[in-house]
């Protein structure tokens, strides 16, 4: 198993971070444009007085502010009770287009799994590809004439030679896989060739393996190569943004390959074309509704964190030590297949990983409280 639901809460985790950071700078753009919204232009017939003006600007930030505090209240009411119709119209028309960026946002935190899930299977291919753009590097300089000392004719042997990567330079399956998560590295070939000659050709032991254990030779590369080596590992840093979290999923992915191979030798497109996506199917349902609990219970969560938030408010709280013990309240709540200690357990997990180094000590007490008041009569 490649995924579990570790990874789902992770995940979820992650993509709830950037939710709330996107809010708060959603809500920071809604008080610009707000202030600007009632800022009188120059050609204006009739300009307020600058009393005027101050007045109806105090009162529209003190409007949206009570407005976003309150999401269980009804909008329409609050903005409605001004009495000043310039400030409801410019509350109104600064909220809607707040409304408009967190519906998008909303959207990229629910696909936020699957966007993870296609990032894994584009890594994993191109990780691959790679081997095999060396391979191609490696026959072009086999192929161009060479100058050879009559003493020595016998040329040496070379990556391209390798009969797998030989078989995926043609084998139309993987063609169509490289195709399918645009893992080629056409636009990147000037980095192709100079990591070839700057870290292949210049290690003794690919030099070395060739000869002796061709068998060992695409594991070495993967591991001693393409991991270990800073240049290729900043690539993938900066074209996957969540590589750091992924990498050792698409490790795992291309081990699992490379023993089979081993083990089989056989040359089966299905060794090479692997993808997370089926596998996924069950942790994606885990993460949706951990997800869509948080989103459609958020405020309700956040009064039943701050009953036992004991001398902290609840926005004094971290924001990730927030968001780890708002999924795990919604994971108590709502899972039912999932045991109260487990979630609990998982939560504190996370919270050492992601957060401060006492955290974990404050969601361990906040969860275990939650968990008495709360306890659900279906999990133990």
């Amino acid at each position: 198993m490649l995924l579990n639901r570790r990874f789902a809460r992770t995940k979820a985790l992650q993509n709830l971070y950037a939710f709330y950071v996107a809010k708060r700078a959603n809500q920071d753009y809604a008080k610009k444009q707000l202030r600007e919204l009632l800022t009188p232009h120059v050609f204006e017939t009739v300009l307020p007085s600058p009393a005027q003006l101050s007045q109806e600007q105090e009162q529209a930030q003190a409007l949206l502010s009570k407005v976003l505090s309150n999401p269980l209240a009804k909008t329409e009411a609050l903005i409605a009770a001004s009495s000043q119709h310039r400030v409801q119209a410019a509350v109104q028309e600064s909220l809607n287009s707040y409304k408009q960026a967190m519906a998008k946002d909303e959207e990229h935190l629910r696909q936020g799994f699957r966007e993870a899930i296609r990032e894994i299977d584009q890594a994993s291919a191109r990780v691959v590809q790679l081997l095999v753009a060396w391979a191609h590097v490696a026959q072009q300089r086999a192929d161009k004439p060479r100058l050879r000392q009559a003493a020595n004719p016998t040329p040496t042997l070379g990556l391209h030679q390798n009969a797998t990567l030989q078989w995926l330079q043609t084998d139309p399956a993987w063609a169509q896989h490289v195709r399918t998560h645009a893992a080629s590295w056409t636009k990147d070939q000037h980095l192709v060739e100079s990591w070839y000659h700057q870290l292949i050709k210049k290690d003794p032991q690919v030099t070395r393996l060739l000869t002796e254990a061709p068998e060992q030779l695409l594991t070495y590369l993967v591991d001693n190569i393409i991991w270990k080596q800073t240049p290729i590992q900043d690539f993938f840093e900066e074209h996957y943004s969540g590589w750091f979290a992924h990498q050792h999923i698409v490790k795992k992915m291309l081990r699992n390959t490379l023993r089979a191979k081993a083990q089989y030798g056989a040359k089966d497109s299905k060794l090479y074309c692997q993808s997370v996506a089926a596998e996924a199917r069950s942790y994606q349902e885990f993460y949706a509704s951990l997800v869509e609990e948080a989103l459609t219970r958020d405020a309700h969560i956040e009064v039943a964190i701050a009953q036992h938030a004991r001398n902290w408010s609840i926005d004094r709280l971290v924001l990730i030590d927030k968001i780890i013990m708002k999924l795990a309240v919604c994971e108590m709540l709502y899972a039912e297949d999932v045991p109260t200690k487990v979630t609990i357990n998982e939560y504190i997990e996370l919270s050492k990983l992601y957060s401060t180094p006492k955290s974990s000590q404050f969601v361990n007490g906040l969860l275990d409280a939650v968990a008495r008041q709360c306890n659900p009569a279906n999990k133990s």
